[in-house]
């Protein structure tokens, strides 16, 4: 059987689609991150050595359900970073069972990608819903923190 290698054309805008993804996930991640350590520094800069802000930071559960969320959402665009890259390797050997004629081995990689793209877009979702909770959690939370405390 004869090797022959997929032409550039063939994927690189798919390649440049998956990149965006792939940096808006990353954005996403980055920006958890950055919140999560935003936290840690709250914590410190606000219960340093004050007894009534520890009580009051420990009833104000949005921070903590904040925290819970943002943590779920890196997790989930880790996820996603993987599978769209394993996606777009499985699209790749998808492409060359087509050029080399392989009807079995074109049906196995058309099924791997597939099934790879969906948990890919699903952790994406999954992502964007745990970003969006979490910072209505943690403007909740602070709230809590500032407001309802007497």
């Amino acid at each position: 059987m004869i090797n022959h290698d997929v032409p550039e054309t063939s994927y690189k805008a798919d390649s440049e689609i998956c990149d965006r993804y792939i940096s808006f996930s990353s954005e996403l991640l980055r920006l958890s991150l950055i919140a999560i350590g935003g936290y840690g520094t709250l914590v410190t800069i606000f219960l340093k050595g004050n007894a009534p802000a520890l009580a009051a930071f420990r009833s104000s559960w949005g921070l903590f359900i904040s925290v819970l969320l943002f943590s779920a959402c890196a997790g989930s665009t880790l996820i996603h970073r993987f599978f769209a890259s394993d996606s777009m390797a499985w699209y790749l050997s998808y492409l060359r069972a087509i050029i080399n004629s392989n009807p079995d081995k074109e049906k196995r990689e058309l099924k791997g990608f597939y099934k790879t793209l969906n948990i890919s877009r699903w952790a994406l979702i999954a992502a964007e819903g745990f970003f969006g909770a979490a910072v209505v959690a943690f403007i909740w939370g602070f709230y809590q923190l500032l407001f309802l405390q007497a």
